[in-house]
């Protein structure tokens, strides 16, 4: 690695890109053909790159990859910035350039819609309305300057920019019927019941509708720019902080923003004994893995000038909680704090080692 140094807080999103290949040169990092399709950390999709419940992560093309984080820039308001917070940032700040003083219409259940309010009251929106049932959401989004309600109607011709997270077909289709003509809707929601929109009403008022997964990579810089502005406060979505030990227990409850702190692994001359301890044994646990690893010699053969190779796609998905030698999906890398890596499994929780932020909404 060149672009950062043992130690450095950065930000790993969570899809698997190479920069080279001629859709990342694009920026539709989420579509890297040098890996295969859907490659991700977190699901057992596109190939098993493994999860971040553990002590060690593989991050390929690290140097096309890791974005390091700015200097005064909270790490633990921060840790949704390899996804949600970046995705948050394209799905309003590119429109509001091109339609300044745009109203905004959020149909959420999270902290996407909740990061929506926030960057769209920072870029001048002149209206933005917030729709979630949960009422600490509203109060959330009142504080970003939002009208907020439990619910609403199709407003029709109601807004330039309709933004919908819930992953709810129905909730699309009311984003869409309220947007005014030649507006905009984005749907960040993973919608895996099939359903219809209004087609006719789409086409008389001249929609564009856009419903894809983020190409999240080339969008970090610009998010974190924004975020050490000043002018947000992502940190107000972060509800409270778990310690790190206890996740397992603690993810199954209901929160509303969960985090988890950890003491951070800073190796040098400064690092406290625990930091000290856990970087050996991180060490031994890189030495060890070598001979466990998929195609651990083979990456010339697979035609990467560097990085690891591809995985294994035939390797099982590893248990989170088992023992790092025997997990297919981990390589030789660098310590945890190198990463901010992000899960799938729909809770939020950020450390100064890891963070997974909700994906729906």
């Amino acid at each position: 690695m060149t672009t950062v140094a043992p130690g450095d807080l950065v930000v790993v999103p969570w899809s698997i890109s190479c920069g080279a290949c001629d859709h990342c040169r694009t920026g539709l990092t989420a579509h890297c053909t040098s890996v295969p399709h859907m490659a991700m950390y977190g699901a057992p999709v596109g190939g098993s790159w493994g999860g971040l419940f553990s002590d060690l992560v593989r991050v390929p093309y690290a140097d096309a990859i890791l974005v390091p984080l700015p200097a005064g820039l909270d790490p633990v308001a921060m840790a949704s910035a390899s996804d949600n917070w970046s995705l948050s940032w394209r799905l309003v700040a590119p429109h509001l350039k091109a339609r300044p003083g745009a109203r905004v219409l959020v149909l959420a259940r999270g902290s996407i819609g909740l990061y929506v309010c926030d960057i769209a009251r920072a870029l001048g929106a002149c209206d933005i309305l917030y729709v979630d049932p949960d009422p600490e959401h509203r109060k959330l989004a009142e504080g970003f300057g939002a009208r907020t309600a439990e619910a609403t109607e199709p407003i029709h011709h109601g807004f330039d920019l309709a933004l919908e997270a819930t992953g709810r077909v129905d909730q699309l289709a009311l984003a869409v019927k309220s947007v005014a003509p030649e507006g905009i809707c984005e749907s960040a929601g993973n919608h895996f019941r099939s359903g219809e929109l209004p087609l006719l009403d789409m086409y008389l008022t001249g929609v564009t509708l856009r419903i894809a997964r983020d190409n999240v990579r080339n969008h970090i810089p610009d998010a974190l720019d924004l975020a050490a502005s000043g002018s947000v406060a992502p940190e107000r979505v972060v509800s409270c902080v778990l310690d790190w030990e206890q996740l397992p227990d603690a993810l199954p409850e209901k929160h509303l923003k969960p985090s988890s702190s950890a003491t951070p692994l800073r190796p040098g001359p400064h690092a406290d004994q625990r930091s000290t301890a856990h970087h050996h044994v991180t060490q031994r646990h890189l030495d060890e893995l070598a001979p466990h690893r998929p195609g651990a010699h083979d990456s010339a053969a697979v035609g990467h000038d560097s990085g690891p190779p591809i995985p294994d796609l035939r390797s099982p998905i590893p248990d989170p909680r088992s023992p790092i030698p025997h997990s297919p999906c981990h390589g030789p890398g660098t310590p945890h704090q190198y990463f901010w890596p992000r899960n799938r499994s729909g809770r939020k929780c950020v450390s100064e080692r890891v963070a997974w932020p909700r994906r729906s909404g």
